[in-house]
C-alpha cells in the first residue's frame, strides 16, 4: 500500500497559477485575432481594387464598342442612303431613256409620215385624203387622225369642208353618226380646215353603247364648192400604238 501511494504522487503535476502567462497567451490571441483582420482587410482591399479596375475597363471597352457599333451603324446608314439616291437616279435615267426613246420613235414616224405626203409618185391633183388611222385612246374613248392634202402646180392656202360618218349597226339596224356625234369637240355635221400643204387633224371618237362601226366615209371638198367633193371609205380598224 505504501508503494502504490508513492507512485500516485509521482504521476500528479501541479503547476502554479501565473497572471502574467496568462495575460501572455490572452495578448498573443489578440494579436492573432488583429493580424488576421488586417491581413484580411489587405487582401479585401487588393480584391476590391482588382474588381474596381476591371469594372472601369470594362465601362471604357463598353463604351468603345457602343462608339464603334454607333460608327458602323452610321455607315450602314450613309450606304443604304447612297444605294437608295443610286437606285432613284437609275430609275430617273431610265425613265428619262425610255421617254427620249419614245420621242426619237415618234419623231421618226412624223418624218416618214411628212416624207410620204412630200413625195411626187402619186399622180392625183387637187384634194387628197391621204390617211385615217384608229388608236385605242383611255377610258373606252379613242383617238383619230385625219390627213386632208391638197396637190397642184401652184399651192394657195385653202379653206376646206369636212365630213366624216361612222357607219355601223345597233340593236340589229344599220346606223349612220356624224361627226358630230362622235366627237365631243364637234358640234356641228360639218368641219372646217384652212392649209395649204396639208393638214393633220386629231381628234377623239365615243362610240354609243350598242353600236358596231364598220367603216369611216370622209368627204372633203373646197368651201362653197361642193361638186369637188372628194370621197374615200376606211374599214373600221384600230391601229396599234
Amino acid at each position: 500500500m505504501a508503494k502504490e501511494g508513492k507512485s500516485n504522487q509521482e504521476r500528479l503535476i501541479v503547476r502554479p497559477y501565473s497572471p502574467r502567462r496568462e495575460r501572455q497567451k490572452l495578448l498573443l490571441a489578440v494579436a492573432m485575432i488583429a493580424l488576421s483582420l488586417i491581413v484580411g482587410l489587405l487582401l479585401g482591399g487588393q480584391w476590391f481594387g482588382y474588381e474596381m479596375k476591371l469594372r472601369r475597363q470594362l465601362a471604357v471597352d463598353l463604351q468603345t464598342r457602343d462608339k464603334q457599333l454607333a460608327e458602323v451603324q452610321q455607315q450602314l446608314a450613309t450606304a443604304e442612303l447612297a444605294a437608295e439616291v443610286d437606285r432613284n437616279a437609275l430609275e430617273a435615267v431610265r425613265l428619262e431613256l425610255s421617254e427620249l426613246q419614245g420621242e426619237l420613235a415618234s419623231n421618226e414616224e412624223e418624218l416618214s409620215f411628212y416624207r410620204n405626203l412630200l413625195q411626187e409618185g402619186n399622180a392625183a391633183t387637187g384634194l387628197v385624203i391621204s390617211g385615217l388611222t384608229l388608236t385605242q385612246g383611255e377610258e373606252g374613248v379613242l383617238n383619230y387622225r385625219l390627213v386632208v392634202q391638197q396637190r397642184a402646180g401652184k399651192l394657195k392656202t385653202i379653206k376646206v369642208t369636212t365630213v366624216l360618218e361612222v357607219e355601223g349597226t345597233q340593236d340589229g339596224e344599220l346606223k349612220t353618226l356624224t361627226l358630230g356625234d362622235v366627237d365631243p369637240e364637234q358640234n356641228d355635221y360639218y368641219m372646217y380646215l384652212s392649209f395649204r400643204y396639208f393638214y393633220v387633224h386629231d381628234g377623239t371618237i365615243s362610240l354609243p353603247n350598242g353600236f358596231e362601226p364598220n367603216q369611216v366615209t370622209v368627204k372633203v371638198w373646197p368651201a362653197g364648192q361642193n361638186k369637188k367633193a372628194v370621197s374615200r371609205q376606211f374599214e373600221w380598224k384600230l391601229e396599234e400604238v
